[in-house]
C-alpha cells in the first residue's frame, strides 16, 4: 500500500530514465571537450565512447572522438569516428577535411 505509493512518486519526480541519459551524455561530452583542449586525448576518447554508449548519434561526440584519435596519430579510430558523424550530418565540412588530412 502506502510504502509502495511513496516509491511511484519518488521516482516519477526524478528524472526519466532518458533524461538521466542525456544529461550523462551532455556531462560525458563537456569532460570530452575540456579534456581535449588539455590534449588529453586519450581520456578525451574513453569519455567520447561512454557518451557514444548512450546516443551513438551525437555528432559532437564522433567530431570529439575523431579529433582525439587524430591528436594520439591513431588515423583508423578517427576515420571510424568521421564516417560514422558523416552518416548522421553528410554536408560537415569539418569531418570531410580531417579525412582529406588522415
Amino acid at each position: 500500500g502506502r510504502e509502495e505509493g511513496a516509491e511511484e512518486h519518488e521516482t516519477a519526480s526524478g528524472p526519466s530514465d532518458e533524461e538521466l541519459a542525456a544529461m550523462v551524455v551532455g556531462v560525458r561530452l563537456n569532460l570530452a571537450q575540456a579534456l581535449l583542449k588539455l590534449r588529453e586525448f586519450e581520456s578525451c576518447i574513453i569519455h567520447c565512447d561512454k557518451a557514444l554508449e548512450l546516443d551513438p548519434t551525437s555528432t559532437k561526440g564522433l567530431w570529439r572522438k575523431a579529433k582525439a584519435a587524430w591528436g594520439t596519430r591513431n588515423p583508423g579510430i578517427a576515420r571510424e569516428a568521421l564516417h560514422g558523424l558523416l552518416q548522421l550530418d553528410p554536408g560537415n565540412a569539418a569531418a570531410v577535411a580531417m579525412l582529406r588530412e588522415i
